[in-house]
């Protein structure tokens, strides 16, 4: 993962799973349940419209 971050050149990382709760794994990595997604991705601006 630390690779891929790099290589990216990625600030976060979030791997999506079906089930379950969500987790941080690491620093700036978070294994995040489908269902807490939506909340996860409204607080990086995700899904807001930008004029």
């Amino acid at each position: 993962m630390r690779t891929a971050m790099e290589d990216l050149k990625l600030d976060q990382m979030f791997l999506v799973y079906p089930v379950g709760q969500s987790l941080k794994l690491a620093e700036k990595v978070e294994l995040v349940s489908i269902r807490h997604l939506p909340e996860r991705l409204q607080r990086f601006g995700a899904g807001e419209k930008h004029s």
